[in-house]
């Protein structure tokens, strides 16, 4: 075939089915398909009082009532909680009030990060790397930061905004590795847990000297 009928036929393809076009609606159909399951998670939460019943009291409780098996169920309670979006720093107060800063704060630290990892894994895999089909300037910038300096952006991020669950929607979203997400994350949070445990358990240590 003739390079210039080649050309020609290149011309009449449709523009919705060029591959920015292909890619960009793949990208919404994931990024509806993980809204919608995201809506169904959120009313079932929201029809058991999930968040009620996820509290630092409660969460101490199951941990005191188990036993050994108190840091199973606590793990497991964490990255669910995550996925429905019951607040970290109620599992973090659980832990130090149940066993002081150590091992309270390693427990939790060692918890949010796996739940996050859990967020991500559960992200990518319904909503895929749907960022990286947005050609808005400020957006293609970001996913380039991202992509130049994955573990320190995702470390200053968590730094600044925890465990956000629309941080960890983006971020799953994006180019970012898992490896380099995980290792982003951990470093972190470990300040901002360190943080927030500590003024927990002095907070404990000056009621009790009361």
């Amino acid at each position: 075939m003739k390079p210039s009928s080649r050309l020609l036929e290149d011309s009449n393809i449709p523009a919705q089915h060029t591959p920015q076009n292909l890619q960009r609606r793949r990208a919404l159909i994931r990024v509806a398909s993980l809204a919608l399951m995201l809506v169904v998670a959120w009313s079932v939460a929201w029809y058991f009082d999930l968040q009620d019943h996820l509290t630092t009291e409660s969460i101490r409780g199951f941990m005191a009532d188990a036993g050994w098996w108190g840091i199973a169920l606590y793990v497991v309670a964490f990255v669910v909680g995550n996925l429905f979006h019951v607040p970290s720093n109620a599992f973090l107060a659980a832990a130090v009030l149940s066993y002081g800063f150590f091992p309270g704060y390693p427990l939790a630290y060692a918890s949010n990060v796996l739940s996050l990892v859990v967020s991500f894994v559960f992200v990518r895999t319904v909503g895929g790397r749907a960022l990286t089909a947005v050609e808005r300037p400020w957006v293609r910038w970001a996913l380039n930061r991202i992509d130049d300096h994955p573990i320190s952006s995702v470390a200053l991020l968590r730094l600044t905004m925890a465990g956000a669950p629309w941080l960890n929607y983006l971020l799953a979203m994006s180019s970012v590795r898992l490896r380099d997400y995980a290792i982003g994350s951990a470093i972190g949070l470990a300040p901002h847990l360190a943080v927030i445990a500590g003024l927990v358990a002095f907070a404990v240590d000056q009621t009790t000297k009361t």
